[in-house]
């Protein structure tokens, strides 16, 4: 892709009308699984969602009409609850190739009140058609975690997720925590995936190693 191109796109949008925030029961649902960017919802995020992006961001309205059931959440790429200028940067860097998707976890789900000794740690990789989901169960991290971070880099056909709790205020405890995580925009072929996390039981980074391949 010529990055022309991709600046031809950014371009185009920022000449649009005023930014369209979404429907306030949409703005609410991020419970609901959506392909970011794919506007068209065809499965795919591609030069084919550019113009129904367009769309998204200066008629909400005429592209709910045009493409019934495809949920507008498509288009709010920063996850922050409208589709506006704000989602133009995500998603021109959409279109540029491997990205990292959506990131979630679990509450503590062990023992909270001490040294909670969790199962060994399980890393579950499947693949869906360009995307990437990668599962840890039984991540042990501090009791007051704010959030856990996972961070992506892909060089060749490495690609490493690093994983790492945010504790502003540390406690005295640790517990158990599920981590969920996604690479959109993979282009077909063979990949290793390194998936690393910082054990408390050996205090050191840890990481595992799966090859895989993306149809």
């Amino acid at each position: 892709m010529r990055l022309s191109h991709v600046r031809s796109v950014a371009a185009v949008v920022a000449l649009l009308a005023a930014p369209v925030a979404l429907a306030p029961a949409l703005a609410q649902d991020h419970g609901e699984r959506v392909l970011r960017g794919d506007l068209n919802c065809d499965s795919a995020v591609d030069f084919g969602d550019i113009n129904p992006f367009v769309l998204a961001l200066s008629d909400g309205a005429a592209w709910q009409a045009l493409y019934p059931g495809c949920p507008l959440l498509t288009g709010d790429i920063n996850l922050d609850g409208a589709v506006d200028f704000a989602d133009i940067n995500p998603f021109v860097a959409l279109l540029a190739g491997a990205h990292l998707g959506e990131v979630s976890h679990t509450d503590c789900w062990g023992d909270v009140g001490g040294r909670d000794w969790c199962p060994p740690d399980v890393i579950q990789l499947t693949v869906e058609g360009s995307v990437l989901h990668a599962h840890h169960q039984d991540a042990e991290y501090n009791c007051c975690f704010e959030d856990i971070a996972v961070t992506l880099t892909v060089e060749g056909n490495l690609i490493r997720l690093d994983e790492e709790e945010i504790v502003p205020d540390p406690c005295w405890c640790l517990c158990c925590v599920d981590v969920w995580a996604t690479v959109e925009g993979l282009a077909s072929g063979n990949y290793t995936v390194e998936y690393c996390w910082f054990e408390y039981g050996t205090n050191q980074v840890e990481c595992y190693s799966e090859d895989i391949v993306i149809p």
